[in-house]
């Protein structure tokens, strides 16, 4: 577990803070601790006065503590219509709109829920796409993560011309931390790839338990 988490860890790192950035401060490590040894915050210092990037805090949460997450996002939404009912029109008197004889949309209400289970804090980019091609993209700041564990990206209410066809969190793949990957990612249209990709998680967790079963008895 010590060695795959240290892998995941610096993997995750690299997305970070670049490749080439990660590459410096791995060099400067190195080349200062070389044939000596080092502690923890040696490498965490000289890192990230090599790549010149604070990742203090990602050090404090992925190598000292046995924090997790598990990121997820969900996705609904409905057509946008015209208001039926009572409302206060610009004179401050009451107005009755009628329902039209013939639904008018104008659009779609996107409703898109990004849930956080875990104490794992890590800045999260969302990309949602729309039918019409085009795409937006938000992030989960830091600070928003830790006043609450769920995030909604639009304002109630919002109307969007297109209909949303993807959302997937963490599109550059950055993080290799999350614990369950496969909802991660939201799409109107369903892969061919699929069925590939869970038979994979599936022969995946079996060759970890063969190897498992494999190292019992010495």
């Amino acid at each position: 577990n010590s060695y795959r988490r240290t892998g995941v860890n610096l993997r995750s790192l690299m997305g970070m803070v670049g490749r080439e950035r990660f590459l410096r401060g791995m060099r400067a490590y190195s080349e200062r601790y070389r044939y000596g040894h080092p502690y923890a915050d040696d490498f965490f210092d000289t890192f990230s006065e090599g790549a010149q990037a604070d990742a203090h805090e990602f050090f404090e949460q992925a190598f000292r503590s046995t924090a997790t997450v598990d990121w997820s996002v969900e996705v609904r939404q409905r057509k946008a219509s015209d208001p039926v009912g009572w409302f206060l029109d610009a004179k401050g008197e009451w107005k009755k709109l009628e329902k039209a004889p013939e639904p008018r949309a104008k659009g779609w209400v996107p409703d898109v829920l990004v849930r956080r289970k875990g104490v794992l804090y890590l800045p999260m980019e969302l990309d949602v796409g729309f039918e019409d091609g085009t795409h937006e993209r938000f992030l989960w700041s830091l600070d928003a993560q830790r006043r609450g564990a769920w995030w909604r990206p639009f304002e109630p209410g919002t109307v969007r011309a297109s209909k949303i066809v993807s959302a997937v969190l963490d599109p550059k793949r950055v993080y290799f931390l999350d614990t369950d990957m496969s909802n991660n990612q939201r799409y109107e249209a369903t892969s061919v790839a699929t069925p590939l990709r869970w038979s994979e998680r599936v022969l995946a967790q079996c060759a970890q338990w063969l190897h498992f079963l494999g190292g019992l008895g010495g």
